[in-house]
């Protein structure tokens, strides 16, 4: 990325990508099935990923949008409605994680915190993406408050 970026045009940025990303979900399924089926006449252009900020930590570079895996396992803060946790569950298959992982990377996204799936999708498809992973105390951790 050749010019800098300050917080204002990355927040205008970020909420067009998002309004974006909001009407490009319809066309998500259009273009996997399009992908599968191998209709190229159905298929949907890719957008530029080019825009997408970057920042650095030490040497890595790192997308400023960033996807988490938590749904991936059900996961949800969802307070008392506790059927969306086993929503989540069966609607992220195998397959949806590795095309959900797939649509991240195609559209700049290259570091998922928590890493549900992407060693995974790394190997079967290719991809290239990071992990930050998520760690807590252990409980013997002489820091830990639990005892």
């Amino acid at each position: 990325m050749s010019k800098k970026m300050n917080r204002r045009s990355f927040v205008k940025k970020s909420t067009l990508a998002s309004a974006a990303t909001m009407v490009g979900l319809g066309f998500q399924e259009q273009a996997l099935s399009a992908r599968t089926s191998g209709n190229k006449a159905d298929s949907v252009e890719k957008p530029s990923n080019a825009d997408l900020p970057m920042s650095r930590i030490g040497h890595v570079k790192i997308s400023r949008l960033l996807i988490g895996s938590n749904p991936f396992g059900g996961g949800a803060h969802s307070r008392d409605l506790g059927y969306v946790g086993d929503l989540l569950e069966h609607y992220f298959t195998h397959e949806k994680i590795m095309d959900t992982l797939q649509l991240c990377e195609e559209n700049g996204i290259n570091t998922s915190i928590g890493g549900k799936g992407v060693e995974q999708y790394n190997k079967e498809r290719g991809g290239k993406l990071q992990v930050i992973g998520q760690l807590g105390p252990s409980v013997n951790d002489a820091t830990s408050k639990a005892q």
